[in-house]
């Protein structure tokens, strides 16, 4: 498969974890900081991808690499956490009540 979304990248072996943060929550926050830097840690391989938010889906999310102009489709399924290298917007009444 030679998709310029995938840049070669395969995520084969990706599983969900029990204690993942409410889908709906996760989207949200990393929506409204579309076209920030940021840093994606994978469940897979202890992969790292960085680069800036492009789009965002209910089981995908878009990065780019301005360095090399290549975009990587990653499905949330395989993102273990997400690193932003600035302040990040976020609603504190979608924050889960504890």
């Amino acid at each position: 498969m030679n998709n310029p979304l995938y840049n070669g990248m395969i995520f084969s072996n990706c599983n969900y974890k029990e204690n993942m943060i409410i889908p709906s929550f996760y989207e949200s926050i990393i929506s409204m900081n579309k076209g920030k830097k940021v840093k994606i840690y994978l469940n897979t391989e202890n992969k790292e991808i960085s680069g800036i938010i492009e789009q965002i889906g209910n089981d995908f999310i878009v990065v780019s690499d301005p360095l090399n102009n290549n975009y990587n489709l990653i499905p949330m399924k395989c993102i273990n956490y997400i690193t932003f290298e600035e302040k990040i917007n976020y609603n504190q009444d979608l924050l889960p009540k504890v």
